[in-house]
């Protein structure tokens, strides 16, 4: 007819854009209608959830703990993230976290060896809200209150009615202001915190949380607290320690030995962490910082660096005194622990102590997901929801305020 117009009427530029815009068209409709889907059936949770190995003392304080968080048990991870690298790296690329600001408070420390700075988000009550409980989380290695793992958790926090408070590692995100860095198991930052929190919201009982490094820093608080602070007015009632290795001599062995990528990824953050604090430690005696911002193994970095800052006289001396391996069966408060089977950077053999411990410490408690990857656990494929570790970090958190006596 008159009003139609075909391609053949079109001049050669209109009818090139014609095809273009026809074949974009139909590229959308295939991903819409085929692609998509496909993605999302293998991305979103598996329907088959697979068990998880939990350890611990059958008394009757964990047994009731087990029969009230059944999900403790169970975990439905992605099809397409049935692999310890691929939850690790979507963790740490794409994971999202909520949009908030924090209160952030400087802590002069007690035996002048500089400050640290901890980042506060309160209860959605508000301020001035007495909580039920204060939940401080202990990042990872150069970890700061911006990773997104420490924003979901102190988010859940928030909704919970607890106030939230993180630790910004020495020089991470806050300003250095001492040769002293942050270490492995140095729990001295972590009881200052806790301190703090019981001066601000005095009864208040306290959770402390440690992810990967931070773990082992947690692990060594509550035994530090149990030694030396239990008669004060910190009223420390849990842990939970998520993906750490216990021993971090054989820990770096492994990274260097077996996974050469994230032993290179490990010593670059801390390459970095050196070259952005480079003032501070030029004015420590002996430290090589040329060698040090060049380093590429994480077990070099701890022989030209932490060994000397730490006064250690060699990695092994180092390792055996800051890691919490040697504390796991004299915890005397409940203390949560998860890892997972495919954690690239945990392998199997590291979990044996505290499996060891989890079998006669009635206070300890294991769960080893199948899958996880290192600080993953996702759940479907969204990048904002709520992992399975912080669904069940808040669910023991609810369980200890419940049934742990004030």
């Amino acid at each position: 007819t008159a009003n139609s117009i075909s391609s053949k009427n079109l001049p050669p530029d209109m009818d090139r854009l014609a095809m273009e815009v026809g074949s974009l068209f139909g590229n959308v409709i295939i991903f819409f209608v085929i692609l998509l889907p496909i993605f999302y059936y293998f991305w979103r949770s598996d329907d088959h959830a697979e068990k998880v190995d939990l350890y611990y003392v059958a008394t009757t304080f964990n047994e009731k703990l087990v029969e009230s968080i059944p999900n403790l048990r169970l975990y439905k991870s992605p099809r397409l993230a049935q692999n310890g690298h691929t939850q690790t790296f979507y963790n740490s690329v794409f994971r999202r976290s909520p949009l908030f600001d924090y209160e952030r408070i400087s802590m002069q420390e007690k035996d002048g060896l500089g400050t640290f700075c901890i980042d506060w988000l309160y209860a959605k009550q508000g301020k001035d809200h007495i909580p039920e409980c204060v939940v401080i989380i202990v990042p990872g290695i150069a970890g700061h209150s911006k990773q997104h793992y420490t924003r979901n958790l102190i988010y859940q926090c928030h909704l919970q009615g607890w106030h939230g408070v993180i630790i910004n590692h020495r020089g991470c995100n806050s300003p250095m202001t001492s040769t002293r860095p942050f270490t492995i198991g140095d729990a001295s930052d972590v009881i200052q915190t806790m301190e703090h929190c019981s001066e601000r919201f005095p009864g208040s009982p306290i959770i402390v949380v440690g992810f990967s490094m931070g773990g082992n820093m947690a692990t060594n608080a509550v035994v530090e607290w149990s030694r030396s602070h239990r008669n004060s007015k910190i009223n420390l009632k849990a842990g939970i320690s998520v993906c750490q290795g216990y021993d971090g001599g054989a820990g770096v062995e492994y990274a260097h030995t077996n996974m050469p990528f994230y032993d290179w990824v490990l010593a670059g953050k801390m390459r970095e962490y050196v070259k952005q604090n480079e003032e501070i430690f030029s004015k420590f005696e002996g430290l090589d910082l040329d060698a040090i911002k060049n380093v590429k193994k994480l077990r070099n970095f701890d022989e030209i660096f932490t060994c000397k800052i730490w006064k250690c006289e060699n990695r092994k001396q180092y390792y055996e005194k800051y890691s919490c391996i040697g504390h796991l069966k004299k915890l005397d408060v409940p203390m949560l622990f998860v890892n997972a089977r495919d954690d690239p950077l945990i392998p199997t053999f590291l979990l044996d102590p505290i499996i060891e411990a989890a079998k006669i410490n009635p206070n300890v408690m294991l769960a080893v997901t199948k899958h996880g990857g290192h600080l993953g656990f996702l759940e479907g494929w969204s990048r904002a929801r709520e992992s399975w570790l912080d669904k069940r970090m808040t669910e023991y958190v609810k369980f200890i305020l419940k049934n742990c006596d004030t």
